[in-house]
């Protein structure tokens, strides 16, 4: 996730409802995981930033003692007991509540209902979500991590590099100057169009013109290249 903000309360994902579920949310500049059971929520939360990438997973184990684990950025921020995992029907979201759920209080003194009308809107960009059915370890969520946080998944959308070289030289082969005049122009553009499709043109002149009775050789070479990120045509 990049968030805009991390100091209003916004869900990330939220699943179940206020009385038994579970929700990733921000406050106060942390990033909080919470379960619910029977109307009572358990919460940790870690310090988390805006305008830059992070990743986080939570590992809910019911109510294994020090058993359930919140991770930033790979690693392991916070264990804690969850509350018991409950067999919970409500609709799941990413990015918002879907009807009802059970966060923390704005003023940090313990959790509350919050439903959909009140404004928990997540502000900025999910990349990707995954939900397993089994207990990650630590090693695993960790690998996810790594791979999720490559060139490819942080940047958002096109990153190009172009390089160009010119080289123009003109020689004569009389001793002594002549009257000589060249005109060079170069344009290289380059476009795209707000998805990745890319367009590039390139158009060289080259003109030179001399007296009469003077003997001119002249060269002239160009080189245009262009980078891009993979997956991007």
């Amino acid at each position: 996730y990049k968030a805009d903000d991390v100091d209003i309360r916004q869900v990330l994902f939220e699943e179940g409802g206020s009385t038994k579920g579970q929700i990733i949310h921000l406050l106060n500049g942390e990033i909080f995981a919470c379960t619910t059971a029977s109307d009572l929520g358990t919460c940790v939360s870690y310090t988390t930033t805006a305008n830059e990438w992070h990743h986080v997973a939570l590992v809910w184990a019911g109510s294994e003692i020090n058993g359930s684990y919140l991770y930033h950025d790979g690693v392991e921020v916070r264990n804690f007991t969850g509350t018991d995992n409950l067999l919970h029907e409500d609709a799941s979201a990413l990015g918002n509540i879907a009807q009802k759920t059970r966060m923390k209080q704005t003023d940090g003194s313990g959790t509350e209902q919050v439903t959909y009308s009140d404004g928990a809107s997540f502000a900025g960009i999910i990349d990707e979500f995954r939900v397993t059915d089994t207990e990650l370890t630590s090693a695993e969520i960790q690998t996810l991590y790594n791979s999720e946080s490559n060139d490819d998944f942080i940047k958002v959308g096109v990153v190009l590099s172009e390089s160009i070289s010119f080289t123009d030289s003109i020689s004569t082969a009389d001793a002594y100057v002549q009257s000589i005049s060249e005109s060079v122009s170069f344009t290289d553009s380059i476009s795209k169009t707000p998805s990745v499709n890319l367009s590039e043109s390139v158009s060289l002149t080259d003109s030179v013109a001399k007296s009469a009775d003077v003997n001119l050789s002249e060269s002239v070479s160009l080189t245009d290249s262009i980078a891009k990120s993979t997956g991007v045509n």
